[in-house]
């Protein structure tokens, strides 16, 4: 009988074994699988493509810098509008009186001509009739200027174009090339956000993917240790447990409940959160469809580094120095000589009904010559903050570089050091197993007390939760270190020396 029972038992070892390493051979997930953080009827299972796809499009932070660049743009139109002239039609009416030039006696107004001596004289032909002539003051005769009092109020309707143009060509050149740099460097902001997000996207998709793997994990084991109440109870039947056993085994059971809820939890509050990242309210029903894009690509430090210092937001970084020194030229330009183009062409006339006719039409143009000489304090305050911005920049650009190369070689240890504790992760994983299977049938044949069951079901509940952290850790450090050396979390790893020898080659050319 005991030979019987002794070549059951390692059947059972075998048959568990080979089960142990099935087990192994696939993710707590298969591809493929449907993971549901957020159930609603309105939520079709979502690949990654798609939810990088819905967060490029819909995503508030890429939604920002791309307002920044439309703004960027008014921006530069609004300095291509200082080079161009102003053109616009004018009606004018006025109605006034102004007795001021019959005040004045140099026109011979009410004072006479001071010039002119009053004299009295009598005309022969008056003289001649008999008749009194009238004494005439010859200043009097001369004027055309009536008595202030005797001057009226004048009506004049106009209309017409006016100009003015104002030339200064090194500071509109100026102005619009610091335009098309700020475009420039809003447009590396925004791949940079866009890298950005990406990374996010993908972390929090595969957060997702482990929050389900450890509800998953903590389930299986609470079946485990369920099956192992149920042993424990028969070997109490048969006298081979104490009600200790029972109890303890039961409360292992029960152990396990609080975490369940937590995970549980932890999966809803990642469906949230990859909501937020997609552009979506956080309570939106959410699927995604498991996938596990495991890449063992080694990139080398050198090839790396060198890519990194081609990354957006360095690239933004330098480009804000080369607008500061444009902001300087446009301060300067103050200080040098400029053109101004004026003219007017209409129509003027008292009677509103007689505004075109012949002789009505006046017109003017003029040029004029600016030669600054004093411009006040201004200018020269603007350039004096200018050099300063410039060399404040310039030292956050080197601060930038070294952060970037340290965070670049951070990844690259990250990522082998992921892809170390992952293979770990495996082998502990199947060891845990066996050793559990093995602690579980001699438990069953009375060759095992429960202490020893109760430390293998743990020990194996930490090896499967470990694995399933290790395996996000390569996920996540690998989105991280292509986002570090500046190139979309989306592609392969085999782009990195792609690109890198392609900046080579545009460098050598």
């Amino acid at each position: 009988m005991r030979s019987v029972m002794t070549g059951l038992a390692l059947g059972l070892f075998l048959v568990a074994g080979a089960a142990a390493q099935d087990e192994l051979a696939v993710s707590f997930l298969a591809e493929g699988d449907v993971v549901v953080p957020l159930p609603g009827d309105d939520a079709p299972p979502l690949e990654l493509v798609h939810c990088l796809q819905l967060a490029l499009e819909s995503n508030e932070d890429l939604r920002q810098q791309r307002e920044g660049l439309a703004e960027l743009g008014g921006r530069k139109t609004q300095a291509i509008a200082t080079g161009l002239p102003r053109i616009e039609v004018q009606g004018a009416f006025s109605r006034g009186r102004d007795p001021s030039f019959a005040l004045d006696e140099s026109f011979a107004g009410s004072g006479g001509n001071p010039y002119q001596p009053v004299i009295d004289y009598v005309d022969p032909l008056f003289d001649a009739t008999g008749v009194t002539p009238p004494v005439i003051d010859p200043g009097d005769a001369g004027s055309f200027i009536p008595a202030p009092e005797d001057v009226p109020a004048q009506t004049f309707w106009r209309a017409y174009l006016d100009g003015y143009w104002e030339l200064r060509p090194t500071q509109l050149w100026r102005a619009v090339n610091a335009a098309d740099d700020a475009i420039l460097q809003q447009e590396a902001r925004i791949s940079d956000t866009a890298n950005r997000t990406i990374e996010s996207v993908i972390q929090g998709f595969h957060a997702v993917i482990l929050a389900q793997e450890r509800v998953a994990a903590i389930e299986r084991e609470i079946e485990a240790r369920a099956e192992f109440l149920e042993v424990t109870r028969r070997r109490f039947v048969l006298e081979f447990a104490t009600p200790l056993d029972t109890l303890q085994a039961a409360v292992s059971l029960a152990n396990l409940q609080p975490e369940l809820r937590r995970r549980a939890f932890d999966l809803r509050r990642a469906g949230q959160n990859l909501n937020q990242l997609l552009g979506r309210d956080p309570l939106t029903p959410v699927a995604v469809i498991a996938t596990f894009p495991m890449e063992d690509t080694i990139v080398e430090q050198a090839v790396a580094l060198q890519l990194a210092m081609r990354r957006p937001d360095l690239v933004a970084q330098q480009a804000q120095s080369r607008i500061f020194e444009l902001q300087r030229g446009v301060a300067a330009a103050e200080r040098h000589p400029y053109l101004s183009a004026e003219g007017q062409w209409g129509y003027v006339t008292r009677e509103l009904n007689e505004m075109t006719d012949t002789g009505h039409d006046f017109w003017r143009v003029g040029l004029t010559l600016h030669i600054p000489i004093f411009t006040g304090l201004s200018p020269r305050g603007q350039i004096q903050e200018a050099d300063a911005l410039v060399r404040r920049n310039e030292s956050e650009v080197r601060q930038l570089r070294r952060a970037v190369r340290d965070e670049v070689v951070t990844a690259l240890g990250d990522l082998e050091v992921a892809r170390a504790n992952l293979l770990a992760a495996e082998l502990n994983m199947r060891q845990a197993e066996q050793a559990y299977i093995q602690i579980s049938l001699r438990y069953e044949l009375g060759k095992a007390d429960r202490l020893e069951v109760l430390n293998a079901q743990t020990a194996r509940f930490v090896a499967r939760t470990t694995l399933i952290e290790a395996r996000y850790e390569v996920l996540a450090t690998t989105a991280t270190l292509k986002r570090a050396v500046g190139v979309s979390p989306s592609l392969d790893l085999t782009a990195i020396d792609d690109l890198a020898n392609a900046n080579l080659s545009g460098d050598e050319r």
